[in-house]
């Protein structure tokens, strides 16, 4: 189904959103849906990110009649297109009007099918949980969490308001507790919880452990991409973002405003300062000091394999 809406209704959200902005063109129009730029779709809505961008695609997009583009003030100079919505983020305006008109509205309070719930369970008003959930005990929602489609919360897990669990999550299992013991490894059982704030989106397959006698936690506004694996008793703080692919070991301290790029790994119980930046594929085996960026790890022989060293 085609999804129509007017240049007019767009330009009001925007206004009422406080957003700093202006438009070029004829409000009169409509767009139907949404297309990237480099297989534009005819009469949708499109966004630019920079001139540089443009650069690199303008000999594509002088090809296209081009209904309506978000973009900024450098590109619409260099541009002139007819009908613009010109501002200083074009991704952050986009994704406004993305959300508004064209993502899929989950409805509150809406059940899936298939859902088990435990014993002393608060879940607030305006939630929406998909089909295959699981649900354990003492397990706490907030107002305006959505849960999507084969998510399992353990027992003694708090989530706070307007997060978003995606599909395949696993909120407050187990994680691998072990103490070695006359040569063999002997488990060591996960009795704590998961504590998550306000406004966190976990993406699809991510695996956040319980703790150990306490609560593996997490702060809020934080993104936790898909394939990533929080261990038990990690501490996050608020505002981190944690892309795909990325471990974080037990009892590592991931402080405020952290960046950690596709595949970092972050070794138990390390600390990484606020504001600090990770490269791809990093390794952080050291505390890390705040506001700075680290990159790389070399794999380098350091002694003979014995198997006392292996089994430490």
């Amino acid at each position: 189904m085609i999804r129509t809406v007017s240049v007019e209704k767009i330009l009001e959200l925007l206004e009422n959103r406080e957003i700093d902005f202006r438009f070029e063109g004829n409000n009169e129009i409509e767009i139907e849906g949404v297309s990237p730029l480099d297989e534009y779709k005819k009469n949708t809505l499109t966004w630019i990110k920079n001139k540089n961008v443009y650069q690199e695609k303008k000999q594509i997009v002088k090809q296209k009649d081009i209904m309506l583009i978000v973009l900024d003030y450098n590109t619409q100079e260099m541009a002139k297109f007819e009908n613009a919505i010109i501002c200083n983020n074009p991704k952050h305006v986009f994704s406004i009007i993305l959300e508004a008109f064209f993502e899929e509205k989950l409805l509150q309070n809406q059940r899936g099918g298939n859902l088990i719930i435990g014993e002393n369970v608060q879940i607030s008003e305006s939630i929406f949980i998909g089909n295959n959930c699981v649900i354990g005990n003492n397990v706490k929602i907030g107002r305006g969490t959505r849960i999507s489609h084969n998510v399992v919360i353990n027992d003694n897990v708090e989530i706070g308001e307007g997060c978003y669990i995606h599909s395949g999550v696993i909120v407050g299992d187990e994680g691998a507790g072990y103490s070695l013991v006359d040569g063999k490894y002997l488990h060591v059982p996960q009795v704590g919880g998961v504590k998550i704030g306000n406004h966190v989106d976990i993406y699809a397959n991510t695996c956040i452990d319980r703790g150990t006698l306490g609560d593996t936690k997490i702060g809020d506004g934080c993104v936790i991409c898909s394939l990533c694996h929080i261990g038990h008793n990690a501490e996050i703080g608020n505002n981190v973002m944690i892309l795909n692919g990325t471990i974080i070991c037990g009892s590592a301290k991931i402080r405020n405003n952290v960046y950690l790029a596709p595949g970092s790994i972050i070794r138990n119980p390390v600390t990484v300062g606020e504001d600090c930046v990770t490269g791809m594929g990093a390794v952080i085996t050291k505390n890390a000091k705040e506001a700075t960026i680290y990159a790389g790890y070399a794999a380098r022989p350091i002694e003979k394999k014995i198997s006392q060293i292996c089994r430490k």
